[in-house]
């Protein structure tokens, strides 16, 4: 797998081991990243593959008001969900600072909510994109013009 999965297995079976717990490694959703340019990175639930009913969201960085502050507006977050309960399935990033974009998906992921709100991310950020590219997948994205991405 990862270095990060690697690094997270090691300590568990240490503090096992050690403490005499029985703690068990999930490995529900693992983050990657590919250090290249631009950046891409992605995050999704381990059993996505089982899900068949899905709704796929975007949003550009084209419309994200911090990537024109930084002057990095080449890239996107894509975002899958399970149309029966709105819960976030899977991101996928490409461009500036997916790397570090890719925990914040990681944590939502892995956190088991049905619905990202609003009020978890400031503006502006690049970290709403993840919320924005979640609002588009439920066809209520009020950040891009209807039909254009």
């Amino acid at each position: 797998m990862l270095a990060c999965t690697a690094q997270n297995e090691g300590s568990i079976a240490a503090e096992n081991t050690v403490r005499g717990n029985s703690s068990r490694v999930t490995n529900n959703v693992i983050p990657q990243a590919v250090f290249s340019i631009p950046q891409s990175a992605s995050a999704k639930v381990s059993d996505f593959l089982n899900y068949k009913n899905i709704a796929l969201g975007k949003f550009p960085f084209t419309a994200s008001s911090r990537a024109f502050i930084e002057g990095e507006r080449a890239g996107f977050v894509k975002c899958a969900i399970g149309k029966a309960a709105k819960k976030p399935l899977a991101f996928w990033l490409v461009g500036s600072h997916s790397d570090e974009l890719i925990n914040v998906a990681s944590q939502i992921l892995a956190s088991d909510i049905n619905r990202i709100s609003r009020e978890s991310f400031f503006h502006p950020s690049l970290s709403e994109s993840l919320l924005n590219a979640y609002e588009h997948a439920l066809g209520k994205c009020d950040r891009l013009p209807k039909g254009k991405i």
